[in-house]
């Protein structure tokens, strides 16, 4: 997969430019290294307000997005989920990155994650039939943590009984936003109940070049929309690839006809078309 990826990326924009993302892609890299330590003591709104304002310097403002704002999208529309991990969500919320990590991808069906969910509300399993029981009691067995539970038993009584919790909150009451909820359904087990959390908990998603969505967070919820074949649910951008950065930028001199259907229809260029749309009416 990384092979034929810098392969597609030599071919389309050649020897130069890969080796410039490339190189991009790993400053990048050793950035969020040292981001990640002061993440929890700088805090979401921070690390907003600074990717904001790092976009601003180099796109038209009216373009960049809020960092904390929500997409309504349809769960089908999420297929993807990177090979090489997940950016940091609260370091990265809102921020804007060229190089080539929308190109090393999967499908997110073969995550272990969605399989385990799928294996237990769709094909009605017992939990530790599922591979989402198998691989995490595994990993606590050798000796980890996982999910907030540091023995079988606990995973089984504690995490999977949330996930059942979770289930059927969402197939009684519908997907409601983290604001709505106000906290109720996070796993204070797994996590620590505080503002950031509160305002970076949405499923998380990135944006290729070609306006695809990655999943970045919130396997769990995806998984369980997919399963409940709910139409829209809400997420939070982490990261926008620089050429789909352009393209909002773009629009924003672009007459709404001319633009492509994909692009005026896109869950992303909600803000966009609405600044358009008002220069349009004065």
């Amino acid at each position: 997969m990384k092979i034929r990826s810098v392969a597609t990326v030599v071919r389309t924009e050649g020897v130069w430019a890969t080796s410039r993302l490339a190189m991009g892609h790993l400053r990048a890299s050793s950035v969020d290294r040292l981001k990640v330590p002061l993440g929890p003591a700088l805090g979401v709104e921070f690390w907003a307000a600074y990717n904001r304002r790092q976009a601003e310097l180099l796109y038209d403002s009216r373009s960049v997005a809020e960092p904390l704002e929500t997409r309504w999208v349809d769960p089908k529309a999420i297929q993807k989920r990177p090979i090489y991990g997940c950016f940091d969500k609260l370091t990265n919320i809102g921020s804007v990155r060229g190089g080539v990590w929308d190109y090393s991808v999967t499908d997110v069906g073969n995550h272990p994650t969605v399989r385990g969910l799928h294996q237990r509300f769709e094909e009605g399993r017992a939990w530790e039939d599922t591979v989402y029981y198998a691989r995490n009691v595994a990993a606590i067995e050798a000796g980890s943590v996982r999910k907030g539970c540091s023995t079988p038993e606990e995973f089984l009584d504690v995490r999977c009984v949330y996930l059942d919790t979770l289930f059927e909150r969402i197939r009684m009451d519908g997907y409601r936003t983290q604001a709505e909820l106000d906290g109720a359904m996070i796993d204070t087990n797994r996590f620590e109940m505080n503002q950031d959390r509160l305002l970076t908990n949405e499923v998380g998603v990135n944006i290729g070049r070609d306006g695809s969505f990655l999943i970045n967070s919130g396997f769990h919820r995806l998984a369980i929309a997919k399963i409940l074949r709910l139409e829209e649910m809400p997420v939070q951008i982490i990261v926008r690839h620089r050429d789909w950065q352009r393209t909002r930028t773009a629009a924003l001199d672009t007459a709404f006809e001319s633009m492509p259907p994909t692009v005026r229809s896109h869950p992303d260029m909600v803000d966009v078309l609405d600044t358009t749309s008002r220069r349009v009416a004065s």
